[in-house]
């Protein structure tokens, strides 16, 4: 705590009398990489979701999955938003690609994930099932969990769903799905 305040840390409060930080101040210094270099997935794969045959596919749905990064990096689940983006490069992009391995699944009727723009079966609890057995398949023990808007609102679901399974979040615009958000 000493070497806090003599660092500047904790001198400033925010709104609600929380102690504030700057990233630099609490983030210790990486090399830096290139946030703007479009480097191929480590690898593309697809996986079969329980649920049921939707609009002429008899197999249900089926999630189109990219990583990017190390393949011995820390495991980082992205959620888009929505509905229907699907995970772009761009998205990607924040991690530092050697010490990450990103895990970037299309959700259900959204992005390269087939059907597309399929809304049947497609239910937040279908898709925290769906989290569920990727990180099974993949065998992940523990993942960083990011989302923003949509993926926001479905990270904290996930947290609540299988906190054990959560190292951390990581959030930006968060989208509540109240009545007066929509």
């Amino acid at each position: 705590a000493a070497a806090a305040a003599h660092a500047g840390l904790g001198r400033a409060r925010g709104r609600r009398g929380c102690r504030l930080a700057t990233i630099a101040a609490v983030t210790p210094a990486l090399p830096s990489f290139d946030l703007t270099t479009d480097q191929p997935p480590l690898r593309t794969h697809e996986l079969a979701v329980p649920g049921g045959p939707v609009s002429g596919h008899p197999s249900g749905h089926v999630l189109f999955v990219r990583e990017w990064g190390s393949p011995d990096g820390e495991p980082a689940l992205l959620l888009h938003g929505g509905p229907g983006s699907g995970c772009s490069p761009l998205l990607w992009r924040m991690f530092d690609p050697r010490r990450y391995r990103v895990i970037a699944p299309d959700q259900r009727g959204a992005g390269l994930s087939r059907p597309a723009g399929e809304v049947a079966h497609n239910t937040t609890a279908d898709l925290l099932a769906d989290l569920r057995l990727l990180r099974k398949q993949l065998g992940i023990e523990r993942w960083l969990v990011v989302g923003g808007s949509w993926g926001a609102t479905l990270a904290l679901a996930y947290a609540a769903d299988e906190p054990q399974a959560v190292r951390g979040l990581l959030l930006r615009a968060v989208f509540l799905a109240r009545r007066e958000d929509i």
